[in-house]
């Protein structure tokens, strides 16, 4: 019996230490912001269940994101095609900004999004369409 729990005890001991090095939520996966200047700017509203505008037209290369809530709750905005980049906001008036590099995309439309359950299902999604 106390030979089972010591295995076990060992067991679970060697997953926690293979977990921590394999980096998960480490430095190594947080998204990096582009240097150097943003070629435009684009200011979007976030409320329940919308992004205003809906629709932004954006060219290949470093531009900046900034999201403002307009109404209460938590809401996010990614672009599907840019692994790691996420603005955050939450609560009334709370602000996020952020550069991103369009130039991994190609020219087209691409699908943004808020990643709150439900959020993106209920309409709060929109279309960048890079030129």
């Amino acid at each position: 019996m106390i030979r089972r729990r010591c295995v076990t005890l060992a067991v679970v001991a060697g997953l926690a230490v293979m977990a921590a090095a394999c980096g998960g939520g480490g430095e190594g996966d947080r998204y990096v912001e582009p240097k150097g200047p943003a070629r435009e700017s684009y200011t979007l509203e976030a409320g329940n269940f919308f992004f205003r505008p809906d629709t932004v037209e954006a060219p290949r290369g470093v531009v900046r994101f900034t999201i403002e809530n307009v109404q209460s709750g938590v809401h996010t905005f990614v672009i599907r095609g840019v692994p790691g980049y996420e603005l955050k906001v939450s609560g009334d008036g709370d602000v996020d900004t952020g550069k991103v590099d369009l130039a991994v995309l190609d020219p087209g439309d691409h699908e943004f999004y808020c990643t709150i359950p439900g959020h993106r299902q209920s309409g709060m999604k929109g279309t960048l369409t890079v030129r």
